[in-house]
């Protein structure tokens, strides 16, 4: 019987270095929004994958 490799998870995705430039109105939205408790890469990854969901 051969086991058949599970698909990665975002758990075991390693991280890359990701640089973008803002619009400070957006940067500070953003600032407040992880001020609540949530890292910033933690937004950024959620919103991206819903993006790029809808494609």
């Amino acid at each position: 019987m051969s086991a058949t490799p599970a698909a990665p998870t975002e758990a075991d995705d390693p991280l890359e270095s990701f640089n973008t430039r803002l619009p400070r109105g957006l940067h500070h939205a953003l600032k407040m929004h992880a001020a609540e408790g949530i890292k910033i890469q933690d937004i950024v990854q959620h919103a991206l994958n819903a993006y790029l969901r809808k494609k």
